[in-house]
């Protein structure tokens, strides 16, 4: 387990991430990006992310039951604090060779509810491709860890992480944003 982040093994099943992609179907936009100085510029800049994404409101019930509790467990077992009551819809993700996400945070300027992101999860739906790590900063020190299949990576919204260029092959991660009270 590393400091900011807590790291669920095994999840799912490959067999069962397979289904999961079969289920969300392709992707169907690039990757909207919100440049990290400017938290409110929101464009798509190949330069920063390269992705195609696809929003997604709900999963089957036997995906959504996991995935809650393991956020109940993550809330109950961190001092991170953080109220959670709702999530933003799901991204799937799908990089190809060459893509990638450069550093960013996750946390949002306050909706009009009063409520910003606060924690977040990647959740890796297959490893059958190259580069594409996952890498985090603590202050001035970065931080490079390889999910598995199934693995899921929670971690508070604020902090700065990326998704290094894919080598070879293609790298399909699920991500999640649960939103609290500022």
């Amino acid at each position: 387990m590393f400091p900011l982040f807590d790291i669920y093994e095994r999840v799912f099943t490959p067999e069962e991430c397979q289904g999961l992609i079969a289920w969300i179907g392709e992707p169907n936009q690039d990757g909207v990006v919100a440049k990290i100085d400017t938290m409110t510029d929101k464009r798509v800049d190949k330069n920063i992310r390269s992705t195609r994404v696809k929003f997604i409101e709900r999963l089957p019930n036997e995906y959504e039951n996991v995935i809650r509790d393991i956020i109940l467990k993550t809330k109950q077992k961190n001092v991170w604090n953080f109220s959670t009551p709702t999530r933003e819809p799901l991204q799937y993700g799908v990089y190809k060779e060459g893509d990638h996400y450069d550093w960013h945070h996750d946390q949002k300027e306050p909706g009009d509810d009063g409520t910003m992101r606060k924690l977040s999860f990647s959740l890796l739906l297959n490893e059958d491709y190259g580069g594409g790590e996952f890498e985090y900063r603590d202050g001035e020190k970065t931080h490079t860890f390889v999910l598995n299949t199934g693995d899921m990576a929670m971690f508070p919204s604020f902090v700065v992480h990326r998704v290094k260029p894919i080598l070879h092959g293609e790298r399909h991660s699920l991500v999640g944003w649960y939103r609290g009270s500022v």
